[in-house]
């Protein structure tokens, strides 16, 4: 966990570059995941007086949401990176950030009307503890074959498993209201930043460890000055069941 932090916190501004700068020099083929990601999360913030967001990274999901007026709490375990989405969303007063550590949320139990989480990591017995009953949570993330090519040159071991996920879901007594896969590609014409994708993001755990040996062998399948890279997501909208004895 330190060295997540850690490294969270030294590529904190190149991320927020990174994200702001991705059209550049790389082709996203798939939007539709992110687009019904909002729209479900928009049919819920009308009723939810009480919002939270984990793992917020540079504020992406703030920024996308913040105009619409509604309260909201968005956590991370980088000081860094809550510096820099506090910066991004400044124009939205109702938009609240507070560095935390999705491992023990700051907040009480039965606290919020929606969680939201996308692209973080999971603790679900803590998302459950926070949530109201009855009440939603929205969650977005990796899965089996995202970075598909990469993972097959090093013969890294693949995400979960839609299914392992909402299994997980199940088990701490959620049920699935709804959920959809998502496979696109990213197509990436400049081997920089291709490079700079894999600084920031957790397709190869110790890349920054040992970068320059990632590089020289990524470089050899970086044909015709391109690369193109599998992207696998999942959407599930889940609800936290009441129990009964």
């Amino acid at each position: 966990m330190i060295k997540d932090i850690e490294k969270y916190n030294k590529t904190a501004c190149d991320r927020d570059r990174f994200i702001k700068n991705m059209g550049i020099d790389i082709v996203v083929q798939g939007t539709k995941g992110n687009y019904l990601f909002l729209k479900t999360i928009h049919s819920l913030l009308v009723k939810a007086e009480s919002i939270l967001e984990i793992g917020t990274g540079t504020g992406t999901v703030p920024l996308w949401l913040g105009s619409l007026g509604r309260k909201m709490i968005c956590v991370d375990f980088s000081s860094n990176l809550i510096k820099i989405a506090k910066n991004n969303c400044r124009e939205f007063s109702n938009v609240k950030f507070k560095m935390a550590n999705l491992n023990n949320l700051p907040f009480n139990k039965e606290h919020f009307d929606l969680v939201i989480k996308r692209l973080a990591p999971d603790n679900f017995f803590e998302i459950n503890r926070v949530l109201k009953k009855e009440k939603d949570f929205v969650n977005f993330s990796d899965c089996e074959n995202d970075g598909l090519e990469i993972k097959k040159i090093f013969k890294f071991p693949k995400n979960r498993t839609a299914n392992s996920i909402k299994k997980e879901l199940l088990n701490h007594k959620f049920s699935i209201i709804f959920e959809k896969e998502f496979i696109y590609k990213e197509k990436y014409n400049d081997f920089g930043q291709f490079i700079k994708m894999l600084e920031i993001a957790p397709l190869i755990p110790d890349f920054l460890d040992k970068q320059c040996y990632y590089e020289k062998k990524l470089e050899t399948f970086f044909i015709n000055n391109n690369f193109v890279l599998t992207r696998h997501k999942h959407l599930i909208h889940a609800k936290k069941k009441i129990l009964r004895f």
